[in-house]
């Protein structure tokens, strides 16, 4: 049962934007302490095949101990406490509309994922090894290496420009640049997870 209480859970807002990943343990506290709602990624039936939830459902603690009581062991993750059973939680919806805020450092990295892997001059998006940072200002015009100075650009873009300004040659940034307000933490680690049962809640990010 240990290994089923550290499995993960996804925490979405209630905008149902991926908020970050905690465990099945953590997430039965924040369920009861009504915090937050389980979310169903699927139909869940009883033993005599009745629906007793539906998928994308929000339930509360009390509504997850009538609907765990019910299901079939053999079908789902249920995990026994000292008086009732409970279906193990894959997504939970918290109580807040918040979105996730994180002190964005400036990098390569912040750059490419702030511009969406998208050129700023010739507006085409490419893989992360056809692109570089461009400095609007070049370094050699007194140009700083900060988020307000620098985009992404693909080769091409960045070899003919050079060390000269956006007038010179001509280019129109797509949009102005500035610092980010907040990353979502789940672009980094979305293709590592293998977890069809986070997959709609993990599209948009």
């Amino acid at each position: 049962m240990s290994s089923l209480l550290n499995r993960e859970t996804l925490c979405i807002n209630r905008s149902w934007i991926a908020l970050n990943i905690t465990d099945v343990r953590t997430a039965f506290g924040l369920i009861y302490k009504n915090y937050a709602k389980m979310v169903l990624t699927e139909d869940v039936y009883d033993k005599f095949n009745n629906l007793v939830g539906s998928k994308l459902s929000a339930i509360d603690y009390d509504e997850l101990v009538r609907i765990s009581d019910r299901l079939p062991e053999d079908k789902y993750h249920i995990v026994h406490s000292p008086k009732y059973k409970h279906l193990a939680p894959s997504v939970i919806v918290h109580r807040t509309d918040e979105l996730p805020s994180y002190f964005v450092k400036y990098s390569r990295a912040s750059i490419l994922q702030r511009d969406s892997y998208t050129c700023q001059f010739c507006y085409k998006k490419y893989n992360i090894d056809m692109l570089t940072i461009d400095h609007i200002i070049p370094k050699a015009s007194g140009g700083s290496s900060s988020f307000s100075n620098c985009v992404a650009c693909c080769k091409n873009c960045n070899e003919y420009k050079g060390n000269k300004s956006l007038e010179e040659v001509g280019f129109k940034l797509l949009k102005k640049p500035s610092k980010p307000q907040w990353i979502n933490k789940f672009q980094k680690v979305v293709d590592l997870k293998n977890r069809e049962d986070w997959n709609y809640f993990l599209k948009f990010v």
